[in-house]
């Protein structure tokens, strides 16, 4: 799991696995995971009524 607010960018992990039956064989391995920052793709919102009701109000765009 990647914390949220984690700058981007390439983090290398070294973790040690071992055998169940024998736990003194153990082996290193290294896993590399990229963060990359997140596209953030503002459009304009539409809006119905629910359940195709009438009344209330339908917001046809947040951003403006």
């Amino acid at each position: 799991v990647v914390a949220p607010g984690t700058p981007a960018g390439n983090y290398t992990l070294t973790y040690k696995i071992c055998e169940i039956a024998s736990p003194s064989n153990c082996d290193p391995a290294t896993v590399t995971v990229s963060v990359t920052n997140p596209v953030i793709n503002a459009v304009n919102d539409t809006g119905t009524s629910v359940n195709g009701f009438t009344g209330g109000t339908a917001f046809t765009n947040v951003l403006t």
